[in-house]
């Protein structure tokens, strides 16, 4: 039994390592993301003027995509975009199952510290005395990595537009003031 209590943290934290992961391509059109995105789902949306959206999903068609406020104690307020006026959609979740994460291999790492140093069977004064500064040093740091790393790959990107289809546009507009007259102009491609 012993044995496996030596073993088990080394076990576990073989397991929460990071593998490698298979490179996922982002969506080049409506009718692939749809698969890819719940209704309810919480996205970032940049549209083609480069304004950024955070909101969730309401539905996808071949030709739509509609968001609704992910704002809490607002008005609902509905979104729509045209595929031709999305430029990318990136998903965002909460970091709190990373730090969840992080706070399991934090406390791992702190079975294996505390089983170190205070050797095996467990010497009760040092596990009281030195247990503490173990417990400071991995918990929190694990919790606090997890967020971080979470926080990091949790905002993958899931549609881009196709090169060459967004909206070229060209936006004149008038600037008339006291000091004088002038053009304002805006070319987006």
């Amino acid at each position: 039994m012993s044995r496996l209590v030596e073993v088990l943290p080394w076990l576990l934290a073989a397991t929460l390592l990071p593998r490698p992961a298979a490179a996922q391509d982002a969506a080049r059109s409506f009718d692939e993301l749809q698969p890819m995105l719940a209704n309810g789902q919480l996205v970032i949306v940049t549209d083609d003027t480069g304004h950024r959206l955070k909101g969730r999903v309401e539905s996808i068609s071949p030709s739509l995509l509609a968001l609704s406020d992910a704002s809490p104690g607002s008005a609902r307020r509905t979104w729509t975009f045209a595929a031709g006026a999305v430029r990318e959609i990136r998903r965002t979740d909460s970091v709190l199952n990373g730090a969840l994460i992080g706070l399991g291999a934090g406390a791992g790492a702190f079975w294996v510290g505390l089983r170190t140093h205070c050797g095996s069977p467990l010497d009760e004064e040092c596990a009281l005395n030195g247990g503490w500064a173990i417990l400071l040093g991995t918990v929190p740091v694990g919790a606090v990595a997890g967020a971080v790393v979470d926080s990091l790959i949790g905002r993958g990107l899931l549609y881009r537009s196709p090169p060459g289809s967004a909206q070229r546009r060209l936006d004149v507009s008038p600037w008339l003031g006291a000091g004088g007259v002038g053009l304002g102009v805006v070319l987006r491609f």
